[in-house]
């Protein structure tokens, strides 16, 4: 069987990955290769990051006043309190800068004057 850890870091890169993956096949960001539609289809992955985000970190805050409060934390909990934090961490210290990044390089290209 599979430890927490690695079921926790299989959770977070799907929670991640399926709404950038879905958000760029539809958009054809490949399709030719487009900075521009590379760029508003991570944008729209974000929204369902953020709100994946939120439900993680609700229902985080439940768990954690329901079942750890009264001490009857199992491996499934402690599976999704991991997955929460780790999905929280990654995305406000790894995913959110580069994302900025990105929208910042987009913007100086697309400016007139910047070819």
């Amino acid at each position: 069987m599979t430890g927490k850890y690695e079921i926790t870091i299989l959770l977070t890169v799907l929670s991640f990955g399926l709404p950038v993956l879905f958000f760029i096949l539809t958009r054809k960001a490949f399709m030719p290769f487009s900075l521009r539609q590379l760029t508003k289809s991570l944008n729209l992955a974000l929204i369902v990051q953020i709100v994946i985000a939120g439900l993680f970190l609700g229902l985080m805050l439940l768990i954690d006043k329901k079942i750890y409060g009264e001490g009857r934390e199992t491996d499934l909990t402690d599976i999704f309190m991991n997955t929460g934090m780790t999905y929280t961490i990654v995305g406000a210290f790894f995913y959110l800068p580069g994302l900025i990044l990105l929208n910042l390089i987009n913007y100086l290209t697309s400016r007139p004057g910047s070819k």
